[in-house]
């Protein structure tokens, strides 16, 4: 009994320690700069695998995006890119920043986002929607 008890607990720590991919303080929102409006996409990617070399870390995620219209069409990989960055102790958090122009075609109504970062050293998929409301 108390070795069963002592490998469970064992496996709870061990489990627990372990960092959870993940997409935290997200922000999206539409802001008009000089009459174009832009869909803002702010949020920080944390948990993700670090590739060690020559006594640096390095971390590469890469996001796609794609937009959800009112009637329910996606838009598919309306932006995408590679957020790497280098440090000589462990990275802890990466920023994934960015803004879309987007275009006429997007009139007033309720949008979703959908937000997709892969880890590209260990694979690792997350995928995040949210709405936001476009006013012209």
């Amino acid at each position: 009994m108390k070795k069963t008890f002592l490998i469970l607990l064992v496996l709870f720590f061990s489990c627990s320690n372990k960092n959870k991919f993940e997409i935290t303080d997200s922000k999206i929102f539409v802001s008009n700069e000089n009459d174009t409006l832009k869909l803002n996409i702010n949020c920080t990617a944390k948990g993700y695998k670090l590739d060690e070399f020559r006594g640096g870390y390095f971390s590469k995620l890469s996001f796609k995006i794609d937009i959800k219209n009112p009637n329910g069409v996606i838009d598919t990989t309306v932006q995408h890119g590679v957020v790497d960055q280098v440090a000589r102790k462990g990275i802890i958090d990466s920023p994934i920043n960015t803004k879309y122009i987007l275009p006429e075609k997007y009139t007033d109504g309720n949008y979703r986002v959908i937000l997709k970062v892969t880890d590209e050293f260990s694979g690792e998929k997350l995928k995040l929607e949210k709405s936001f409301e476009i006013k012209r």
